[in-house]
């Protein structure tokens, strides 16, 4: 193996454990603070950790995903649809993660603009906005992708 080909495994290895422990970081972080901020803002401290779990679970599903694809397209300057052809991962469980992330903060929006925050609404709601984005998001990564082959 060449100095070039050793030095970019080591670099591909390292983004991937930086990817992983943004993930992992905001899975452990995200609860806190929607936890946090639930309480003074909603005074509910049980709907904003559920909100905060929903976009922590979201980010971990999406986020390592995300950097790793636009680190390989700096690199390679490919489209997106061949960068997920490419991927080695399905695009399907980050997507739903995609949703997650977007579905907590539907979920702190619906605590808002209710009069006292409902954890089953407001829970449902950001259930609904993930599995919305996951459909539309499937159907538009396919035909991304099939006009990339």
């Amino acid at each position: 193996m060449s100095t070039d080909e050793s030095a970019s495994t080591d670099e591909s290895v390292s983004n991937e454990l930086v990817s992983r422990l943004i993930g992992l970081s905001s899975l452990v972080g995200f609860p806190v603070a929607f936890g946090a901020v639930g309480l003074t803002a909603l005074e509910s401290l049980p709907y904003g950790s559920i909100a905060g779990v929903l976009s922590g679970v979201g980010s971990y599903l999406f986020v390592p995903w995300f950097v790793g694809l636009a680190g390989e397209a700096d690199d390679e300057g490919a489209s997106f649809g061949e960068l997920v052809d490419a991927s080695e991962e399905s695009p399907g469980p980050r997507l739903f993660g995609l949703g997650l992330d977007l579905g907590g903060v539907v979920m702190f929006a619906v605590g808002f603009v209710t009069d006292t925050p409902d954890l089953l609404v407001g829970t449902a709601s950001g259930l609904l906005v993930a599995v919305g984005v996951y459909l539309v998001g499937s159907v538009a990564v396919g035909r991304v992708t099939a006009d990339a082959v």
